[in-house]
């Protein structure tokens, strides 16, 4: 995660293990939503504790998101 503020790095969050191949994201106020290619899931991510709360397996090398 970024600090807007500071312009610095705040925290790292785990997406999965090497070569998942964060791809794409969405935010919103209320989660952080990564396509992660190489996996074929979605990691969704709640940005006040920069937890992952889930992992969606979506298909084939998913490369985009859209909530609303």
């Amino acid at each position: 995660m970024i600090d807007t503020g500071s312009h610095r790095v705040s925290a790292t969050v785990a997406l999965g293990p090497p070569g998942t191949d964060p791809f794409n994201l969405e935010v919103t106020s209320r989660a952080v939503y990564v396509t992660n290619r190489e996996r074929g899931t979605l990691t969704v991510i709640v940005p006040t504790s920069n937890k992952v709360v889930a992992t969606v397996t979506l298909g084939d090398s998913p490369y985009g998101v859209a909530v609303s």
